[in-house]
């Protein structure tokens, strides 16, 4: 089992990764001053941060955060891969946007579920299955993510992603 936690500094944030072993909790890695993140100097809740395995051997920090603008809410999911210097970026997308408190019209809510598959690769594909109504039109769609050896790139145009 792992842990994250997150201490802010400024804008940005240091990382520190435990591991529950026997004799307790014990530090597996740490990064200072590793991301930009957040806001109003708050960084990622429990529910918002987690360590996951992008393969059997590899793990990404998978950070998920939303924020509510003008009754306009928006929801991203990223994925940072580390590496002994730091954090890589390997993947962003939007994981759901609701216009219900905005006024706006035509509506806007959709959502998105998201599944990580073995592939041929050396990462797990990331399977997102849309679905809900954008600007009035309905939303229903699945579209796969693949590593490229840099970062995670869709197997056709998404245009949730942004």
């Amino acid at each position: 089992m792992y842990q994250v936690f997150s201490n802010p500094f400024l804008y940005f944030r240091s990382i520190f990764v435990y591991q529950k072993t026997d004799s307790g909790w014990k530090i597996e890695r740490n990064y200072y001053g590793a991301l930009h993140y957040g806001a109003w100097g708050e960084g990622p809740g429990p529910d918002e941060a987690a360590y996951i395995h992008l393969s059997p051997e590899h793990c990404a920090l998978a950070l998920r955060g939303g924020y509510l603008n003008q009754g306009w809410y928006e929801e991203v999911y990223n994925l940072y891969l580390p590496y002994s210097r730091g954090l890589r970026h390997l993947f962003r997308t939007t994981m759901t946007e609701n216009s219900g408190g905005s006024g706006i019209t035509p509506a806007t809510n959709w959502d998105t579920e998201i599944r990580l598959r073995p592939g041929e690769r050396e990462y797990y594909d990331i399977h997102l299955h849309r679905h809900g109504i954008k600007k009035g039109e309905k939303v229903d769609y699945n579209v796969t993510y693949r590593y490229d050896g840099k970062e995670y790139k869709p197997d056709r145009p998404d245009p949730l992603a942004q």
